[in-house]
């Protein structure tokens, strides 16, 4: 009977130091964890896959309040590949059509913004997230709730001047009905949430380590997440692409126009809308078996 709970106490004792381990190998993020901190529900802003309710489900199925947002002063770029997309093998390296959404604020935001979507997550914990979200940094954004109805026409006009380094536009933005003489866009409420923003390889490094870095990138061949500038040619992952497409297609023509007009290619040049004319058979393309109810839009 001794060496019975001798036993027990053992293994308990070394679950605790296993859970204990976990707790303090988790990295320090000051933004998320102080968020984390309010009271309250956690608002999340999903630009990207998240944008399908379906697929935002499946990471947190007790959401609530799934709903149209505005952000703005921050652009929406197709810059970093995604490990996950190697995992599910729908990355090409060889065409580098590879990239993951991001967002970025600070100078290369000003004058942008695009619709989204946003939904609270009760009981969400930091650790959780940044798991989900492990090669990002966090910023907490101010939103516009919006209703968005009937079908669209969105006009923009834009004005750019270029650098050595860099082009950068500013632009502004007019929707107007098709279906009646009223803007097809209200406003409701706002509200701040947190998005997931342009981070660096040393970030990622210093979080987790040189060894989940090459598990999770460097064995596919990728020596960097943020590295990649205007003249990597890296493009849109084709699968992943076609996913955020049909949920903003879902959502509406205001919400769709916004990803095709206010998106930019990892050239910080080219919109989306210029590389779907081009490319439209991405709209054909059909994820894995495996990915069928979670990338359909």
């Amino acid at each position: 009977m001794h060496c019975y709970r001798y036993c027990l106490l053992v293994v308990a004792a070394i679950m605790a130091a296993s859970v204990q381990a976990l707790s303090v190998a988790m990295p320090k993020t000051p933004i998320l964890d102080a968020y984390m901190s309010e009271p309250g529900p956690r608002t999340l802003i999903g630009f990207g896959s998240l944008m399908s309710e379906t697929s935002a489900r499946f990471t947190f199925p007790d959401l609530t309040n799934f709903r149209v947002v505005r952000v703005d002063n921050m652009l929406r770029i197709f810059s970093q590949p995604a490990a996950v997309f190697f995992e599910r093998g729908i990355a090409n390296l060889q065409e580098k059509t590879i990239a993951s959404l991001c967002s970025e604020g600070g100078e290369s935001g000003i004058g942008r913004g695009f619709y989204a979507v946003a939904f609270e997550v009760p009981g969400m914990s930091g650790s959780d997230f940044l798991l989900r979200e492990e090669e990002f940094d966090f910023v907490v954004a101010d939103y516009v709730d919006v209703d968005v109805g009937g079908s669209s026409s969105m006009s923009i006009s834009s004005s750019s001047s270029s650098s050595s380094s860099s082009s950068s536009s500013s632009s502004s933005i007019t929707t107007t009905s098709t279906t009646s003489t009223t803007s097809t866009t209200s406003t409701t409420r706002g509200g701040r949430g947190l998005l997931c923003t342009r981070s660096s390889d040393q970030t990622f490094i210093d979080r987790w380590g040189h060894e989940r870095f090459h598990e999770r990138y460097g064995r596919h061949g990728i020596e960097t997440i943020w590295g990649w500038d205007e003249s990597s040619g890296i493009l849109p992952c084709s699968i992943y692409l076609r996913h955020v497409y049909l949920a903003c297609q879902k959502l509406g023509d205001v919400v769709l126009d916004s990803f095709l007009d206010e998106t930019l290619l990892g050239d910080r040049r080219t919109t989306l809308r210029t590389y779907m004319a081009l490319n439209s058979h991405i709209l054909e393309l059909q994820p894995p078996e495996s990915l069928a109810l979670r990338y359909n839009g």
